[in-house]
């Protein structure tokens, strides 16, 4: 055997699966400010630029825990364009924000600070409503509150068709700009113009708790709201996801509870553009743990379908967007699980999962490693490249602080299974082999998480670079497959039989 030549055996064909596609992580960015930075947004403006926007804790002697809103506008390259930081007299939170039409971008979540002049209530104040607006070249534009004495929670946010915005989230107040109250908590959609000054106001709700989670505007200008309705407040009761659709006037042209009989929240909602609505979030299930759930429904509010995806543990989609093709990008976090399967990290693992037009699952993903990480947002920024931003545990950054996560942005892009570009590589000469003679095959290939020998002689191997030894003289059919996640994979075959003797 001695002198035997490396041999490059070439790729016959793929495997005949059509549309097989996996993510390939092909960039990432931390981006790091001088506390514990938390991104909860992620949007995109017409030229390409991509916006991050969350929450900076700034270690403070008077109040450690106090958040700042933290605003970044990046190249797709990961370049800085502009930040900026919004520090009031109190602690902020941002939930959402939209890039808008004029170059600028809206905020949305809920403040502490005292912006309009007094405060909204009493002692018993927790917090507004809160708006905020930067424009083209990142400055501070205008910034309002609006609420009540008591605790109110911007979460959603979407510009409408006739220069205003709406403002959807959830209200303990029965007083100020809420004007009234129903229950333990209210969904509460307020209206706003360009300037920040409210035009409409509106409380829904039951008498447990309610409240609103994303908003979005359809093609005919109505507004999408979903979130989550529990209308019987005892601790028993489970309480569904909750969608509707609300013309801009403010009447509620239908609305749907979905997620009986164990119960289900709704993160975030789109409207298509040819008029359905899909959302995603999570649906409890028989043990009463959290899955992945997506649904689709028609202009009407019919169902036409809907999804989930069990993990290790619980799991939670927090931001879906639609693909070129119809299908879902949808960004989540299962939390942590020791041994939970090849899914599991460890801490809370950061998770995409892409869908077909009917919501079946194409691939999954987790991304990150032993510590907490997070998926806050995802947008499907062109065909097959997708960008999404969470949160990240680096001990690389201000380690002696403590302060510890990042804002990590992720760009990722879909391969087909002629990008796994698969061969195989076997030490003989000629393609032939000597009896008994233990002989290297190596798999090569550009992608590769599972392999499968099959050596035609009824032995096969899962190892990448397999010692085989043949017992019989003969002539031998090698194929190996090569697979990428859990879904893609390609065959190769030597491109003759290897003669053993």
């Amino acid at each position: 055997m001695i002198g035997r030549i490396l041999l490059l055996i070439t790729l016959l064909s793929p495997f005949p699966f059509y549309g097989q596609i996996f993510p390939d992580l092909t960039s990432q960015h931390f981006f790091d400010n001088l506390g514990e930075d938390i991104p909860t947004a992620i949007t995109r403006d017409n030229q390409g630029f991509i916006y991050l926007g969350g929450n900076s804790v700034i270690p403070d002697e008077m109040d450690p825990n106090c958040a700042n809103i933290w605003l970044i506008k990046v190249s797709p390259a990961g370049e800085i364009y502009w930040e900026h930081e919004v520090r009031l007299n109190g602690c902020e939170e941002l939930r959402d924000m939209v890039a808008t039409r004029d170059g600028g971008l809206i905020f949305v979540g809920v403040t502490g600070s005292i912006v309009n002049g007094e405060e909204q209530g009493s002692e018993e104040y927790g917090g507004n409503y809160f708006a905020g607006k930067i424009d083209s070249l990142g400055q501070l534009d205008w910034i309002q509150s609006y609420g009540g004495s008591q605790l109110d929670q911007a979460y959603g946010l979407a510009e409408g068709l006739y220069r205003e915005y709406m403002l959807v989230g959830s209200t303990h107040s029965p007083d100020g700009q809420v004007g009234k109250h129903i229950g333990m908590s209210d969904l509460w959609t307020l209206k706003v113009d360009t300037r920040g000054q409210p035009r409409f106001s509106q409380v829904l709700g039951s008498p447990g708790n309610d409240w609103g989670t994303s908003v979005d505007l359809t093609r005919e200008g109505d507004y999408l709201v979903a979130g989550y309705t529990q209308p019987d407040n005892r601790s028993d009761q489970k309480g569904n996801g909750w969608i509707l659709r609300m013309m801009p006037s403010g009447e509620i042209l239908w609305n749907k509870q979905m997620g009986k009989p164990y119960g289900g929240y709704f993160a975030d909602v789109k409207a298509t553009t040819n008029g359905q609505v899909v959302a995603a979030g999570y649906r409890l299930n028989e043990e009463g743990n959290r899955d992945f759930w997506w649904v689709k429904l028609d202009e009407n509010g019919e169902i036409i379908w809907q999804r989930t995806l069990r993990g290790a543990d619980q799991e939670q989609l927090t931001s879906l967007d639609i693909t070129e093709d119809g299908g879902l990008i949808m960004g989540g976090y299962s939390e942590y699980l020791q041994g939970g399967g090849p899914y599991t990290k460890g801490g809370d693992d950061f998770w995409l999962v892409r869908t077909d037009s009917m919501g079946r699952v194409m691939w999954r993903k987790t991304f990150g490693g032993m510590n907490h990480e997070r998926c806050k947002g995802v947008i499907a920024y062109e065909p097959g490249v997708y960008y999404a931003v969470g949160e990240k545990v680096n001990r690389f950054t201000r380690g002696e602080t403590g302060a510890n996560h990042d804002y990590w942005m992720l760009r990722v892009e879909e391969r087909s299974e002629v990008s796994i570009n698969a061969s195989i590589f076997v030490r003989a000469n000629d393609l032939r082999i000597d009896r008994l003679q233990p002989t290297r095959f190596r798999a090569v290939c550009d992608y590769g998480d599972r392999y499968l020998w099959d050596f035609g002689d009824g032995t096969t191997s899962e190892e990448p670079n397999p010692l085989k030894t043949y017992h019989i003289s003969g002539t031998y059919e090698v194929k190996l497959t090569v697979f990428v996640n859990d879904n893609c994979q390609q065959t190769v075959t030597l491109e003759r039989l290897l003669e053993v003797w």
